[in-house]
Formats: structure tokens, C-alpha cells, sequence
């Protein structure tokens, strides 16, 4: 049942999101009309005069980003950014350039049509007075006007003011799970307890789907902030929030930035506060982060290498290296671990790192193809099918419809078989569509394949992926391995993850082995495949097959 028609302008270039948004939001009773880029969505402002537009970031001819700022010269529609990837950069873009909310893709179309109904519930004069319609909180626009008076009335001989920037942890696991409503329960029970733990008269706000603005005035210092900050996150998280379908424990990464360091106007505050939040979120961190000059930096690098990225896939400027897997009761070689290097100047950009840029610059497939025909090929050329080639793809490949068409062509190209491959995939890959990534990956191993899951137990060792994920292998991730052979509580837990392999009948290979002492403990306890820098770095393409020699001769193999 919906709550009355509402003009919306679909501005997106995917005839696929539009097919999927159209036929729901007209059921809903609303009437709506699509642009496929950015010049005409502008013209349909005009004629059209939406009051919501969902407004895509990337589009031809004219940005999402500019278009979102033109529309502001000319209307007060409730705009909904769409985004490909939960990347700061385009969040904060289009919140910048005048968004009220944003949806990440992939999503829901009820999601979508839940916030446009949220809306449709609340006169113009609500929306324009600056409030979000959910949570009763100010919005984005409220924040800004509030920003700017704190940045005209400063005084830094006063004290300074603090911006808080909240991100909800796993909230879109939370919608997938449970369902938007679920979300929205704990996104109000978040709220109150924000509104609780702040003076009466502090601006609280609700700038996004999952995020939450908090301007502290008339703080004596920097680690006040900061201290401020911890408490209000203690609060926050103190205690499980009942909902109707589950009791859900919030858990927030928050950054901080201060005004008269390196920030004096509302964007700089906004930019540094978001920023730190991401590296709060990125380290898991429990407490808030206080932005520094090093995070700002390491941010304007990586925006630079994802700039390159395109270039370099284009130019094929990357390459592999190879970490052979060693058995560590005979000294044969069990098989080799593909990872890609890229050299930027004098820089050598970790495999992690390359990964991640890709992900966040939508890249992946592209550059995952690569890996895949690369990797199969160099292994081709070793003429060991005796050794077992592992593989690391993104998560967001499993996800892919040509996946497997792309696994079996490359096998085809390289005469190898798919027997010989071990596809390594992080549990996060499971996170986003758990039932549709259990089946992707069963047709993938009923072709050949073999599977792992990666760095195994640190972010989930969730016991559903066990039970439903067909995987032949877990990785010990090097965290767990550093100090094994001398902590009591870290041998337990191996120990403990051991077990856990051998009665889910899965085999194990300890990751980061750097010294004798842990190959020693590790091999005793049950787990005898292992790699690290104790066997090898990892080995440029041109020198594998002399040394893989070497070992196969050395130990008579």
C-alpha cells in the first residue's frame, strides 16, 4: 500500500537498474519518467518537475556529481544518489554536491521504494525544514547550516569544534538478513541512542542510509573530542537493540576531525571526519579515529593509483609472482599461490592493496581476467601438474553471470585442468548473497575446481559458510601464526581451528610462516602444508621454474 503518488525522475544509463526500479515504483502508484544521462535528466527538470530523483553517479555526457549540482540551482527534489560501490569518495561527492541520501548497488528495489514512500509521508515544508523523515534527526541540509554558523563564530581562543562521523557496521548484511524494516528498527534505536548521549542542543543528524553526524561546539581540545567520542560509542554499543525479527548488537566505526587544525570550512570538517571514519573502519578499530595529515595522504594515494589503475590494466603493466606451498614433514613442494605485483615509481603496491583498488575503481572483472589467463599460463609453461596452482579472486567476481564461462575458457586457452586450481576467496565473498555464492561456487568446483576460503577466522569463521560453502581448504591466517609457537591462547585456537578442519573433513595450510619455530609447532599440531618467507618470497615468473627445480632435486621430488 503506498502513501500517495510522488514524481520521480530516474536518471540512470543501466536498462537493467531501470527494469528493475520501474515496474515497483509504478505498482507503488507513482508516476515516473527516465533519463539515460545526465543532459536530458536535467531537461526533464523542467517539464517533468520530479520531487525525488534517483540519480546515478557514473553517466554519460554529464557526471551524477554535476548534474546533483545544477539540480540544486533549480529544485528542492529529494535526491537519492546510486552508488556502484560504499566508496567514500562518491558518497561524500554527491552528499557534497546537494544529495539527501544515497543507496549502494546492488539493491533491493523495496529499499528504494521504502525511502521514496518515507518521503511521500512527509509534506514538502518536513522535507525542506531539514529533518530526516525516519529517524526525526536533522538531515543533511540541516548539518550544513549548522556548519556554517559554527565555522563563521570561531574563535580559536575559545576552543575549538569537533565533527563526529558514524558509519553502521554490517548494516546491509543486517537489510539482507532480516529485511529493510529490521534495518530501519536499528537505524531509529541507533539514533535514540546518539540523541541520549549528547547535551541537549547538540546537533545530531542523519546523513545517509547507515551514517550519523554529531557537531560538538565549545570543546576545549582535540583529545576532549576524542574522549567524548569513546564515550558516546560506549554508549551506543552497550547493549543489544530488540527488534522484531532479531536482537541485534550496533557496532560503529566513528573518525573525528577538528576545526582550526587542517580543517576551516564545512567541507574540509566533512571530508577529514568521513576519511578518518574509513580508517577506522578499515583497521576494525572499537575506538574513534582523530584525522591526521597521514591519513589524508594515504587517501590522495590511493585516489591517485586508482586514476592509473585503467592504464596499467590497459598497458598490461602488472605481473605475477609465485610463493611456493611447502609440505613441511617431507620438504616437497605442494604447490605455488599466484599473486600480482604492479611497481608504481619505486613503489611495489601489495597484491591486497591492488585488489582493493580495483573493487573500489569497479575494475575487478577486468583486472581478475587478467590474473586468471596470466596465472594459468605461467603454470602451463612450468610443466608441473603435479603441483597444485592457488588463485585469489575478489569476491566480487563469484557474483559475475560469465564467471565460470570465464574459469573454463582460460583453462581451454592454457591446455590445463581445472583439477590442478585452487580458487582462494576472503569469507566477505559470502557476506553480500550467501545462498546465491554457495551455488556460484558449487558449480565451480562441480567443474574441477578446487576451493579455500581465505585468512580463515578474521572477519567471520562463520560456521554457515562451513556447513554450505563446498570448500576443500581453509588458510590460517598470519595473524594467528606470528606468535604461535610461544603464546598459550593463540595455540589453543589453531589447535582449535585444526579440529574444526578435520571433522568438517577440509584440508589446512598455515599462512606466514617466518621462522623454524613456527613450522616446527605448527607441524606437530596436525598442520603440515605451509608457506612463508621461512621457504621463499615470493618469485618472479622468469626464475619459478629454476627453482622449483632446485627443491624438487633437493629434497627428491
Amino acid at each position: 500500500m503506498h502513501t500517495g503518488s510522488v514524481r520521480i525522475l530516474i536518471v540512470d544509463d543501466s536498462p537493467e537498474i531501470v527494469e528493475t526500479l520501474r515496474p515497483v515504483l509504478l505498482k507503488d502508484g507513482h508516476r515516473v519518467e527516465v533519463a539515460d544521462n545526465g543532459r536530458v535528466g536535467l531537461e526533464l527538470l523542467t517539464s517533468f518537475q520530479p520531487e525525488v530523483v534517483l540519480l546515478d553517479v557514473v553517466l554519460p555526457e554529464i557526471d551524477g556529481i554535476e548534474v546533483c549540482r545544477r539540480l540544486r540551482e533549480v529544485s528542492d527534489a529529494y535526491v537519492i544518489m546510486l552508488t556502484s560501490k560504499d566508496h567514500e569518495v562518491d558518497r561524500l561527492a554527491g552528499l557534497s554536491a546537494g544529495a539527501d541520501d544515497y543507496v549502494v548497488k546492488p539493491f533491493f528495489p523495496k529499499e528504494v521504494s521504502a525511502r521514496i514512500s518515507a518521503v511521500g509521508r512527509r509534506s514538502r515544508s518536513q522535507i525542506l525544514a531539514s529533518h530526516d523523515p525516519l529517524t526525526n534527526l536533522a538531515n543533511r541540509r540541516g548539518l550544513n547550516d549548522r556548519l556554517a554558523a559554527v565555522v563563521s563564530q570561531y574563535d580559536a581562543a575559545e576552543g575549538t569544534a569537533a565533527l563526529l562521523y558514524m558509519d553502521l557496521n554490517e548494516f546491509k548484511l543486517v537489510n539482507d538478513t532480516y529485511g529493510h524494516d529490521t534495518g530501519d528498527e536499528l537505524i531509529v534505536a541507533v539514533a535514540n541512542r546518539l540523541r541520549s548521549a549528547v547535551r541537549s542542543g547538540t546537533l545530531v543528524c542523519r546523513v545517509g542510509g547507515d551514517e550519523f553526524v554529531i557537531v560538538l561546539e565549545d570543546v576545549q581540545s582535540a583529545s576532549a573530542a576524542v574522549a567524548t567520542g569513546n564515550r558516546i560509542l560506549e554508549q551506543v554499543q552497550a547493549e543489544p537493540v530488540p527488534c522484531r525479527k532479531a536482537t541485534l548488537i550496533p557496532s560503529l566505526s566513528m573518525g573525528i576531525s577538528c576545526l582550526g587544525d587542517s580543517a576551516h570550512t564545512p567541507e574540509e570538517l566533512l571530508s577529514q571526519a568521513d576519511l578518518a571514519m574509513f580508517e577506522a573502519k578499515r583497521k576494525r578499530l572499537k575506538e574513534c579515529v582523530a584525522y591526521t595529515d597521514l591519513i589524508g595522504s594515504g587517501h590522495l594515494k590511493n585516489a591517485q593509483l586508482r586514476a592509473k589503475l585503467s592504464d596499467a590494466i590497459r598497458r598490461s603493466e602488472f605481473r605475477m609472482a609465485y610463493q611456493p606451498i611447502m609440505n613441511a614433514a617431507t620438504g616437497a613442494v605442494f604447490g605455488i599461490e599466484a599473486l600480482i605485483r604492479w611497481r608504481v615509481g619505486d613503489e611495489e603496491i601489495p597484491a591486497s592493496e591492488i585488489m582493493a583498488l580495483a573493487e573500489d575503481s569497479k575494475q575487478i572483472g577486468v583486472l581478475g581476467t587478467w590474473i586468471l589467463r596470466r596465472s594459468f599460463k605461467d603454470y602451463a609453461a612450468l610443466g608441473r601438474n603435479d603441483l597444485k596452482l592457488h588463485v585469489n579472486m575478489s569476491p566480487d567476481q563469484v557474483f559475475e553471470t560469465g564467471f565460470l564461462k570465464e574459469l573454463l575458457s582460460a583453462c581451454q586457452e592454457s591446455r590445463i585442468d581445472p583439477a590442478s586450481v585452487c580458487l582462494e576467496l576472503v569469507e566477505r565473498g559470502f557476506s553480500r548473497d550467501p545462498n546465491l555464492a554457495y551455488t556460484a561456487l558449487r558449480k565451480v568446483r562441480d567443474s574441477g575446481f578446487s576451493l579455500a576460503i581465505d585468512d580463515f577466522g578474521v572477519e567471520y569463521a562463520s560456521m554457515t559458510n562451513l556447513l554450505n560453502a563446498p570448500v576443500n581448504w581453509l588458510k590460517i591466517d598470519s595473524s594467528f601464526v606470528a606468535e604461535v609457537h610461544k603464546n598459550e591462547r593463540l595455540q589453543r585456537l589453531v589447535r582449535g581451528q585444526i579440529a574444526l578442519a578435520a571433522s568438517m573433513q577440509v584440508d589446512l595450510i598455515a599462512e606466514g610462516i617466518e621462522n623454524q619455530e613456527q613450522a616446527d609447532w605448527l607441524r606437530e599440531a596436525g598442520c603440515v602444508l605451509q608457506q612463508g618467507f621461512l621457504y621463499a618470497r615470493p618469485i618472479e615468473t622468469e626464475d619459478l621454474a629454476a627453482r622449483v627445480e632446485e627443491w624438487s632435486a633437493a629434497w627428491g621430488h
